[in-house]
């Protein structure tokens, strides 16, 4: 019996109920029953922030859910966040706890996508919720009067905000719907909560979607970029080591590390490193959780917390090595539609300066706007499905 076929229920052309019967349509209930808990709990997190942490009961429930169905799907769009838990896995002995608690929020994150089935749920409903239950978090704790105190250039607003990353990601929906009142929309919540490479990640998948399938074809495969990314992150250590100090004085009136608010300090240990132990980097890194550790070592806040890297692709290197991240790039971009490849450049350009590999609402909202809406009619019923599930409850291998 197909995994992914055509239902024989007539009355259920969608497919969403299986051919077990009474058993799909219990397992449909409970698919649909983890996407709502899933979804509200990510409209919580953006009016009370406290709260963002009762998602991550969601990849639990994604696996009852699982067990329940006996089957799940595998959208192309989690291809680059699945090589990157399976690096995580390869290299777990040299990991540390944090390495393995970023693992487990990058899955939080994918979980819901490998559910059978979710409800259909409108983009502008989806845009709304999450604008208005932002607003009403600046408005319940009063940070909205301080509206004025907005300064782009210098990356300082009193609504600053991660929703700012869900509104980048749902423009490049609007703009693969060439909904562009909604693009543009959502272009504007993403300067209003200020997260400037958001910004500019919007406006590259706008830009890559304006020109076409057709004429971007030979920028957006796996080789080009590739190379693109190489060179990145080649610009990205020269950048940390100084080597472009005196021309960003020169042009812009600010020192390399005011420009970058302190990414050249942070960059800096990680990238000496690489370039001191190239030959150990260019198949092998230091594991996950590594970078945590460097941060701790180059900014001396080993007894207060835990700092970022601000630079996933620089993470990548560091953590798994150069022959892993052709890896993880090449994954990005080995998708077929042109939808995911949009989300490829926004996801890419993200991976540039932010820690976006952790932020599992972000990636939540990506994974959950593909399912729900299948960048080809009918694309959801071809995807790739995960091995069933016996009915003893074996785990999904």
């Amino acid at each position: 019996m197909a995994l992914f076929g055509k239902p024989k229920d007539r009355r259920n052309p969608v497919g969403w109920i299986d051919q077990h019967g009474l058993a799909g349509r219990q397992s449909v209930k409970v698919s649909h029953l983890v996407f709502w808990f899933a979804f509200a709990s990510a409209l919580i997190s953006a009016t009370l922030p406290p709260f963002r942490y009762f998602y991550l009961v969601t990849p639990f429930l994604v696996v009852l859910a699982l067990l329940a169905d006996g089957r799940g799907v595998f959208p192309e769009e989690v291809r680059v966040y699945v090589f990157f838990l399976l690096g995580g896995v390869l290299f777990a002995p040299l990991g540390n706890k944090e390495g393995m608690r970023d693992l487990f929020l990058t899955f939080s994150g994918i979980s819901v996508g490998f559910l059978v089935s979710v409800p259909r749920i409108r983009l502008q409903t989806i845009v709304a919720l999450t604008f208005l239950g932002t607003l009403a978090f600046f408005v319940m704790f009063g940070h909205i009067k301080d509206i004025v105190k907005f300064n782009f250039v210098a990356s300082e607003s009193a609504l600053e905000s991660s929703s700012a990353f869900y509104m980048g990601a749902f423009a490049v929906f609007a703009a693969y719907r060439r909904r562009w009142v909604l693009y543009l929309f959502c272009l504007f919540a993403t300067v209003l909560f200020l997260k400037r490479i958001a910004l500019l990640a919007a406006l590259a998948a706008g830009a890559v979607c304006l020109l076409g399938e057709r004429r971007t074809r030979w920028l957006l495969n796996p080789l080009t970029m590739i190379i693109a990314n190489l060179v990145i992150i080649l610009v990205t250590i020269a950048y940390a080591l100084g080597y472009f100090d005196y021309y960003i004085l020169h042009y812009t009136d600010y020192s390399a590390n005011a420009l970058g608010q302190g990414r050249q300090t942070a960059l800096r240990q990680p990238s000496s490193e690489i370039v001191d132990q190239w030959w150990r980097f260019l198949f092998v890194g230091k594991g996950a959780g590594a970078v945590y550790d460097v941060m701790h070592r180059a900014t001396m806040m080993s007894n207060t917390g835990k700092a970022n890297l601000h630079s996933d692709l620089m993470k990548i290197v560091y953590e798994y090595g150069f022959f892993w991240y052709v890896l993880i790039i090449g994954a990005m971009y080995s998708v077929r539609g042109f939808r995911a490849k949009l989300l490829a450049v926004f996801i890419n350009v993200l991976f540039i300066t932010d820690n976006s590999l952790i932020y599992y609402l972000l990636i939540f909202y990506i994974v959950m706007c593909c399912r729900m809406d299948p960048d080809v009619p009918g694309s959801a019923e071809r995807q790739s499905a995960l091995k069933p599930v016996p009915r003893g409850g074996a785990p999904i291998g």
